[in-house]
């Protein structure tokens, strides 16, 4: 249709150069109708071009949509539960009498969260729109903008630099944010700006050979032993140490290691923290790890584990499925093979050596997490040959296992928060969630509007006067 438009404005400009009406307005039609046939001629077989090139521009900044969105859901998940926490101390007040004192304090932060909320939800559904329907903005702002006599023509070049600009500049919100923060910080208090460096990361626990570590404890702790913080692994072997509570310092010697069924294992973090600590500082920004128990060989099932250490026997997997395991192993030197799983579980343990059945050192329960758990130990004797087999055939469908978890920025913050830095906190909140989210928007409107005045040119005004040539 946006083809037939500039056609027809083509052949308007062309007939009322032929029209034998020698009225100076009419006449001053001509050439514009035909400028203007040619350009919405070109623009709609350029068509391809524009959308190729915004692809490019886009490709070429290195940020997706997807981050997009799961950066604006994870802010909005924070102002939510910010909101209901502000709510709660409401609701608390009014029991213990005080509700005239705290509203004075907690109705206008209410409020402002409110609108805050509001704003990233609409920044949320926009992003929607333009990454679902940015070709068909570009195309209902080409075909307005053939529309002839330019009755349409600066809202068409207003789709058309919305599409392009929007498109390819939204996306980069975040590290926009990012980097013009105070500090580059969000809800961090200044105070540990100076002090710590800190990443938060998503992350994969897995076995040796790469399969999830269901359920569990992840521990980091500096060289003296003392705990910094706690994260629960959960059943699909995802761990989170997400903003405001999670993350873990860069700036420390930090170790770690995982706890399942009460047994500690060690663990191998890829990338290292190490190689983080040029990028990561100051940042709510999320990295990915993985976690590798490099001494579990089975976790078919939450709570499930064989452990065996790496070092200690060469073992070939003869039979790995949910729930079977059979094994050969060979130790180079003496060491402890170690089997736990839920006590009301049902599972058979079998282990040979030499086709000779080996009898557990150790067979016993213990307790964590506020469940009990079998752990059933056989000691290897080096050089020499064994066969395993653990079958499972019956598992508790609930397992309700309470182990404690604590982020790093929630212990810190524990102790850390100065009341006297509460000015300069909330200042970087206003400027960080706020300021600079609306400040971008401004700025790719205030560029769609540029970009649509350069596409439209000059509104030229075309005065009809009954003016005739004699």
């Amino acid at each position: 249709m946006a083809y037939a438009f500039s056609l027809l404005t083509y052949y308007l400009g062309v007939f009322m150069y032929s029209l034998p009406i020698p009225i100076y307005g009419v006449k001053k039609w001509a050439p514009i109708l035909l400028r203007d046939g040619i350009y919405s001629l070109i623009l709609v077989l350029s068509y391809h071009t524009i959308v190729s090139i915004m692809y490019y521009l886009y490709s070429m900044l290195g940020h997706d949509w997807a981050s997009l969105t799961s950066w604006l859901l994870e802010r909005l998940a924070f102002l939510i539960n910010l909101k209901l926490l502000v709510a709660t101390v409401s609701v608390a007040s009014s029991s213990v009498g005080v509700r005239s004192f705290i509203d004075v304090f907690v109705s206008p932060i209410s409020h402002l969260l409110s609108y805050i909320i509001v704003a990233f939800q609409a920044f949320y559904l926009l992003s929607k729109i333009i990454q679902l329907y940015h070709l068909k903005i570009l195309l209902l702002g080409i075909l307005l903008f053939a529309i002839p006599f330019r009755l349409a023509r600066w809202a068409g070049a207003f789709f058309i630099a919305f599409a392009l600009v929007f498109f390819v500049g939204m996306p980069s919100l975040p590290l926009f944010v990012s980097t013009f923060s105070p500090s580059n910080i969000d809800t961090i208090p200044y105070s540990l700006q100076e002090e710590e460096h800190i990443v938060f990361f998503e992350g994969r626990v897995v076995n040796r050979y790469g399969e999830p570590l269901r359920g569990g404890q992840l521990v980091f702790t500096d060289k003296e032993g003392r705990e910094l913080a706690s994260y629960i692994i959960d059943l699909d072997g995802t761990v989170k140490a997400l903003p405001p509570e999670g993350g873990i310092p860069l700036n420390r010697e930090v170790d770690s290691y995982i706890i399942v069924d009460g047994i500690k294992l060690q663990t191998l973090i890829r990338p290292s923290l190490s190689s983080l600590g040029g990028r990561a500082q100051y940042t709510t920004s999320i990295v990915k790890l993985t976690f590798t128990a490099v001494d579990v060989v089975w976790s078919p099932k939450p709570y499930t584990v064989i452990v065996l250490e790496n070092k200690c026997a060469e073992t070939h997997v003869n039979t790995q499925a949910p729930s079977i395991f059979n094994a050969s192993i060979h130790p180079t030197i003496s060491c402890p093979l170690l089997i736990a799983y839920p006590e009301n579980s049902l599972v058979k343990v079998h282990m040979y050596m030499n086709k000779t059945v080996v009898t557990p050192v150790l067979n016993t329960t213990s307790t964590w997490g506020g469940q009990e758990f079998r752990v059933i130990k056989f000691v290897l004797k080096s050089n020499e040959s064994y066969y395993l087999h653990v079958s499972i055939s019956k598992y508790p469908r609930e397992l309700d296992v309470q182990v404690p978890s604590k982020g790093y920025m929630e212990k810190y913050l524990g102790g850390a928060l100065d009341l006297r830095r509460l000015d300069i906190i909330l200042a970087n909140f206003l400027v960080s969630w706020i300021i600079l989210p609306i400040s971008y928007y401004i700025l790719l409107i205030s560029i769609t509007t540029s970009l649509a005045y350069v596409i439209a040119g000059a509104r030229e005004r075309i005065p009809i006067p009954l003016r005739v040539y004699w």
